[in-house]
């Protein structure tokens, strides 16, 4: 009796741990929406892919005289009817994020490149639905800091946070609604200075509205080339 009791107790044991050894390994399976190490370690793979799929419609490509940009999963209002230039444009349509890019490098006498990014904190008055953007007025605007290079050509922008978007000068409601009389209108106005339900805070949203990426191509006859794009987030509905 005692040697079967014994064996059940073990078993039971044995089975115990062998329960929270199978949930452990089941628990190591999930990814935090907040870590994104997963996403990165798949983009050699994915980088393949982008350098083959020319003729992916969700491909955003730029053709500058030196270089060309591919930008996945990214589009404008008006892909056709952006302007490449030393300081190019770009509007994002409201189901497009900034992650990743790929640059091709056409000029054989290049020595050095340097890519560089920042971002801006931009005021949005709303009303459910209409907004506008106040690309003009007071702003916060970060430190350049360097776009790191994670496999060949393909660059990854960095994941601005909460609380990095919500940086911004202080400001009070009569310097907004003065700034929105003279130059905007006096409708936007009227939605921050007699808000129809709640408060005057309650009509405004604080976001990133413009990342800038800087690259500079030096050429071995010590020719620097300059290119910026000034990148439109979209910010509201």
């Amino acid at each position: 009796m005692y040697n079967i009791i014994s064996f059940c107790l073990f078993s039971f044991i044995l089975l115990f741990y062998s329960c929270n050894e199978s949930e452990l390994v089941k628990n190591t399976n999930i990814i935090s929406t907040t870590d994104s190490t997963y996403y990165i370690d798949s983009l050699p793979s994915q980088s393949s892919l982008i350098e083959s799929n020319n003729e992916n419609n969700d491909t955003l490509k730029l053709d500058f005289d030196d270089f060309q940009i591919k930008f996945p999963h990214l589009n404008t209002f008006s892909n056709n009817e952006i302007s490449i230039k030393d300081t190019t444009e770009l509007f994002l349509d409201l189901e497009s994020t900034l992650d990743t890019f790929l640059i091709y490098w056409k000029n054989e006498k290049m020595i050095s490149h340097s890519i560089k990014e920042q971002y801006q904190t931009v005021l949005s008055v709303q009303d459910e639905g209409p907004h506008i953007e106040l690309y003009e007025w007071k702003n916060y605007k970060s430190e350049w800091a360097d776009v790191d290079s994670i496999f060949s050509n393909v660059f990854l922008v960095r994941k601005i946070t909460e609380e990095e978007s919500s940086h911004f000068p202080k400001f009070t409601k009569q310097e907004l609604v003065s700034y929105l009389t003279l130059n905007v209108d006096e409708n936007w106005a009227n939605k921050i200075s007699n808000p129809e339900v709640g408060k005057w805070t309650e009509y405004f949203w604080i976001g990133v509205g413009i990342r800038r990426i800087s690259i500079k191509i030096i050429l071995n006859n010590g020719l620097e080339i300059t290119k910026l794009l000034i990148i439109y987030p979209p910010m509201g509905c």
